[in-house]
């Protein structure tokens, strides 16, 4: 089972639980010590470190090229995506938009739908995680952004010494809907 799984598992039980599981998982090696690591990673809290962004844009129009593979499509935002998951991002947004287990990226007219918000080129895609992984992870012969280079999209990969990366918006919403606590005074 992969990681990914297994926290979209485990967050699926804390929702239907209200109260998250004790357990300890390894993430490369590493154990996850705290309720707040836990966030970190499932998107509800934001994530903070060195990793990489790239830009994705439309073509430009040639007559070598088919009109519908000049501009970006749901299919190139999701291999990107899925393979800077794969190659260990801890956290990925588009276009300030966090992804999470049951993020939403559909073809909407001119536009792509991420997480219910509208957005169009170009798209900025940032990946929290190790830069010297994560960027040959994308860039090597036969990746994911040689596929979109040769299908004529306009690709940029940068390496960001330090970045944050929003929480998912349905935290934010949890944030506003918790009752507030009492406190006893003595």
């Amino acid at each position: 089972m992969t990681l990914m799984a297994v926290f979209a598992g485990l967050c699926l039980g804390a929702m239907s639980s209200g109260k998250w599981p004790d357990v300890e998982l390894g993430l490369a090696g590493a154990a996850i010590e705290s309720e707040s690591e836990l966030e970190r990673y499932d998107g509800h809290s934001p994530a903070t470190g060195p990793g990489i962004r790239v830009t994705v844009e439309d073509g430009i129009a040639d007559a070598a090229a088919p009109m519908d593979r000049l501009i970006v499509h749901e299919r190139d935002l999701l291999l990107l995506r899925n393979e800077l998951f794969a190659a260990g991002a801890t956290a990925v947004s588009i276009n300030g938009h966090r992804m999470v287990a049951n993020s939403v990226i559909r073809c909407v007219g001119p536009t792509i739908r991420i997480n219910d918000a509208h957005t169009a080129p170009p798209y900025v895609v940032d990946a929290a995680g190790d830069p010297d992984v994560l960027k040959p992870a994308i860039t090597m012969m036969g990746g994911v952004v040689d596929l979109m280079s040769s299908e004529k999209l306009k690709v940029n990969v940068e390496t960001v010494g330090q970045m944050t990366i929003p929480a998912h918006k349905s935290a934010k919403r949890r944030e506003e809907k918790a009752p507030e606590r009492e406190t006893e005074n003595d």
